[in-house]
């Protein structure tokens, strides 16, 4: 849950973005909704035994999300399951692959998206209580209380998430908690953070002209946050971390591709994001996938070029046949 564990720090002094998914590093939690038999196999795997009551409660009482799933398959695609013609990641895991515009809570604050919230809960209000309305509204209250708990979560790391982000450590910042909220409730296969960099230049760029940043300073707000994705970690069975470079997580961050009128989003943060891959080292997680485009800008694909040389840490997307299905604002959900 997002106020399931209070704040953890790896070196406080020395944190300009702050935030871990428990009280500690390496910590790890599990989420039954996702699936009993991960949670179950998972914690034998690694010497430990579940509960008894967890068991009776996620088994007999609450259907888990893999449950659902497997509620929801036909004879034949069960049969293709069993007899192996469609294979994939193992039975026993959350599916989800979710991509949430964290960006919000860095533009608005949380308190303008609980009452743009509130309204359109209070426009559902019908002539007929149908069965729709009802699932919605419910849904709605569901939205509003996972804010109001994640301005908590903020106010417990000295934050003020219920105003719009006033400058790039902020920005960065408001950004990352949101993006904290959902990794501290729901552990789906790949939680994505979307595409951050190009949006985050314009609080950094603001203030380098304001005299504000330098550009080692502004490097090291991107370090600091990379730092933080990288320590993103769920609770998972062996076989399924021997799939990937240990302990795959896919937090994907899209970064470049071109705009519908024609411009580049690429931005000098794009260049900054890459750039940790010398700074802190090559690393699987977060996944930096790429937009690739025959028409970026020239030195951007010559850094992507060499950065892949280096590292072997980059991703590519065809951004040229995904922008017309998709637009210019589309994230990749996972490993391409």
């Amino acid at each position: 849950g997002i106020l399931s564990h209070q704040p953890g720090y790896v070196d406080r002094d020395l944190e300009l973005i702050v935030g871990l998914q428990t009280d500690e590093p390496g910590k790890r939690t599990f989420y039954p909704a996702g699936g009993w038999r991960m949670v179950e196999s998972s914690m034998k795997a690694y010497g430990y035994e579940a509960d008894p009551q967890w068991k009776t409660i996620y088994t007999r009482y609450r259907k888990t999300h893999n449950q659902g799933v497997f509620d929801a398959y036909t004879p034949e695609m069960r049969a293709a399951r069993s007899n192996h013609i469609i294979t994939g990641l193992p039975d026993a895991y959350g599916r989800g692959r979710i991509i949430g515009d964290y960006r919000r809570v860095a533009l608005y604050g949380i308190d303008r998206l609980i009452a743009e919230k509130e309204r359109e809960k209070a426009a559902t209000e019908p002539w007929v209580m149908d069965e729709a309305t009802i699932r919605l509204r419910e849904e709605l209250t569901e939205q509003i209380n996972a804010l109001k708990e994640l301005k908590e979560l903020g106010r417990w790391y000295g934050l003020d998430l219920g105003r719009p982000a006033d400058n790039a450590r902020e920005a960065i910042q408001w950004l990352y908690m949101g993006y904290l909220g959902a990794i501290r409730e729901q552990n789906g296969a790949a939680m994505s953070i979307g595409r951050i960099s190009t949006f985050l230049d314009i609080y950094i760029e603001r203030d380098l002209e304001r005299g504000l940043l330098t550009e080692a300073q502004a490097q090291e707000l991107v370090d600091q946050l990379i730092i933080k994705l990288r320590q993103v970690a769920f609770l998972r069975t062996p076989e399924y971390n021997e799939l990937f470079s240990g302990d795959p997580t896919w937090v994907t961050e899209s970064i470049g591709g071109m705009g519908l009128d024609g411009r580049t989003l690429v931005t000098r943060t794009s260049f900054r994001f890459l750039q940790t891959l010398y700074n802190l080292g090559p690393a699987p997680e977060p996944n930096l996938t790429v937009l690739w485009s025959s028409r970026l800008p020239e030195g951007f694909k010559k850094f992507c070029a060499q950065v892949s040389i280096d590292t072997s840490a980059i991703q590519y997307e065809n951004d040229d046949i995904m922008r017309p299905l998709w637009g210019d604002d589309y994230g990749i959900a996972c490993c391409v």
